[in-house]
């Protein structure tokens, strides 16, 4: 069978997804970032094409579609924060936060965060979904605790009920975790169900993928960890018992194939099961097709050293200025990874577009804003970039430490930056952004407490001397840049001498339920206005929150705009009828960003700047993203389309 250059196309453009998907969220933009599910969608799309299921027509619409979520790739932020219930019928309640006592109704698309809680009644059904595009649906007499919702790490608790999980691939550092009072379960790209009792008793039923146990309580006989596979049910009688492992039945496997979803009655749930069968037949096909394409592809290498990838476009940002955007992708030496996103403008004006208050200079001349990237791992970068996928994948290959840096640096003098440092964590297997980053006298246990866990940023108006420390973390480094100075939020150089800038402040992300956000309406205008509330100098020592401090709130407006400047909408994307790489020319991401004083209520966002901004150059970091980087990166992979073509 030959393959056409357009199918082609496809096919490595979906290769080129997932490695973005590890790439921008582990890698590029210091977002909680947007899983990528869809991947799948298409190969699907390659499948259909090649056997002849779908027209070039359909072909181009789906394309264009599956194009959405590539913007979201790059652009995170656009996408909610928590969990959203999309769906409920009878009586269900939330609590928002584990320090509220009581429990309201639950509305559709109501948020739930870190720490809120989400009960059935008798008669209740209802279906979230998380950050990382896992759903989950939960059957009558439920109650299930998001505990935590990081950007590497999700674990919820079920206390009792019953529910059913259908979780996304997921990146090789990425965890999502399942607390019973008997066992945690990991999971990766995995559905199962799964029911418990508040003494103990567990069934779960794997449908997919594979679920990793750890009982809570050893049992008397038989190992603490256990692997499920798919089609296998574990059945635990009580805590500190171990499982009964068997094989799925045929009426097992149809009761927890059906469809979940609230208010559907029993004819719907068994017409949707019998497709949903239908679709696991031609899904071992698909899959088999995709395998031999993958052997077809990873046949041709390219064995040109690749050399740094750059990339750059001219266009009008949100406000209607002029505006070059230059982004490269480096390696300043074997183990270290830097990208760059830099936004020049002839001249600077602020249009508002109802988001946050601006107070720098009206006309600003020669504006300089820069995105930067530092990740350094702990061996040795492949020189190939078709190598990469391999090599992030193994799980011998971690990241040691990573920089995540926005900066407006117009004024030669000062530079306004906001910036988050990431350290592995060894026993947690992860990079984390906690106190201890940046407070090296804190023990690892302090560390884990609630307080101390929470996400740090560094943010301030730094002098040039003082911002090439900040922004430099390499392999040759011994460790970051900055520690604690006291409560009060000031920091100082490694080794106890002061810095030298006029105000630069640590803070620490405050608990649950102090965030604001403003989304268009039904997505149709893409841009998203969100902040989130810092306590300066957040924590002592021994991980307990410093309570007598100040505040300021970390605010962004998102926006995805078209190359004169306008806020696309989503039709705009779909309706386009041009290819994808056209439409990705035609498009980028802006975020503003704000650091702002607390006014007032402790909850209310003022007009006024944490730091003295007014009348300067620097009233925000105002960052122009173009996906252009992800088009040359595919373009470096065109030899091997037109010797597939051939």
């Amino acid at each position: 069978m030959l393959l056409s250059y357009s199918y082609v196309t496809i096919i490595l453009l979906s290769h080129f997804i997932v490695a973005s998907q590890i790439f921008f969220k582990t890698v590029i933009l210091p977002f909680p970032a947007f899983r990528l599910p869809f991947s799948a969608s298409f190969c699907y799309v390659t499948y259909m094409s090649l056997t002849g299921g779908l027209s070039s027509d359909k072909l181009y619409i789906m394309t264009k579609k599956l194009l959405i979520f590539t913007f979201f790739l790059i652009c995170p932020t656009m996408l909610f924060a928590g969990s959203k219930i999309l769906a409920f019928t009878g009586k269900v309640e939330v609590r928002l936060s584990i320090d509220d006592e009581d429990w309201i109704p639950v509305k559709r698309n109501m948020i739930i965060k870190e720490g809120g809680t989400i009960r059935t009644g008798s008669n209740g059904a209802a279906v979230i979904r998380m950050p990382n595009k896992t759903k989950i649906w939960l059957r009558a007499n439920s109650n299930l605790e998001v505990e935590e919702n990081k950007s590497f790490s999700s674990r919820i608790s079920l206390l009792f009920g019953s529910i059913k999980i259908r979780v996304p691939h997921l990146l090789k550092r990425e965890k999502f975790r399942v607390k019973t009072p008997t066992a945690i379960c990991a999971i990766r790209g995995t559905e199962f169900t799964l029911s418990t009792s508040e003494e103990g008793k567990m069934r779960i039923a794997v449908l997919y993928g594979e679920v990793k146990l750890s009982y809570l309580i050893p049992p008397n006989k038989g190992k603490r960890v256990i692997y499920i596979p798919q089609g296998h049910v574990l059945s635990v009688p009580e805590k500190g018992k171990q499982g009964k492992h068997t094989l799925l039945t045929k009426a097992q496997e149809s009761k927890a194939l059906e469809n979940w979803d609230p208010g559907l009655n029993k004819k719907d749930r068994r017409k949707m099961l019998r497709k949903k069968k239908n679709d696991r037949t031609q899904m071992r096909e698909f899959a088999r097709v995709v395998n031999a394409t993958d052997k077809k592809i990873s046949g041709f290498t390219n064995t040109v050293k690749e050399s740094d990838i750059e990339a750059g476009r001219t266009l009008k940002d949100v406000h209607g200025n002029l505006v070059r955007v230059d982004q490269r992708l480096m390696r300043p030496d074997g183990q270290t990874l830097q990208f760059f996103n830099l936004v020049k403008r002839p001249v600077y004006t602020h249009v508002n577009h109802g988001g946050f208050a601006y107070n720098g200079n009206a006309s600003i001349p020669n504006r300089l804003d820069l995105m930067q990237m530092n990740m350094v791992f702990n061996k040795r970068l492949p020189d190939r970039m078709e190598e990469w996928s391999g090599f992030f994948d193994n799980d011998a290959v971690h990241a040691d430490k990573a920089a995540f840096i926005s900066a407006n640096k117009t004024d030669s003098s000062n530079i306004f930056f906001m910036a988050e440092y990431y350290l592995r964590d060894a026993v947690r297997d992860e990079l984390v952004n906690n106190a201890r980053v940046i407070m090296p006298d804190m023990t690892l246990i302090n560390s884990y407490k609630l307080a101390a866990d929470r996400d740090v940023l560094i943010t301030g108006i730094a002098n040039a001397d003082d911002f090439a420390l900040i922004s430099n973390v390499t392999g040759a480094n011994a460790g970051f840049n900055v520690e604690s100075n006291g409560n009060d939020g000031t920091l100082k150089k490694v080794g106890g001498s002061a810095l030298t800038s006029p105000d630069i402040k640590w803070a620490i992300k405050m608990p649950i339920g102090e965030y604001w956000e403003k989304t268009s309406p039904n997505d149709a205008t893409l841009y998203h206005f969100e902040a989130d509330k810092y306590r300066v100098g957040g924590v002592n020592l021994d991980g307990t929150p410093y309570e007598d401090t100040d505040h300021f709130w970390y605010a962004r407006e998102n926006y995805v705009i078209n190359n004169g400047g306008g806020i696309t909408k989503t039709d705009d994307i779909t309706d386009s009828g041009k290819d994808p790489f056209s439409v990705l020319k035609e498009h980028a991401y802006e975020t503003v960003m704000y650091i702002k004083s607390v006014d007032g209520s402790p909850n209310t966002i003022s007009d006024t700047d944490y730091f003295s901004v007014a009348d300067t150059n620097y009233g925000n970091i105002d960052v122009v993203i173009i996906p252009d980087l992800g088009v040359a990166a595919i373009q470096r992979m065109l030899p091997i389309l037109n010797t597939l073509s051939e």
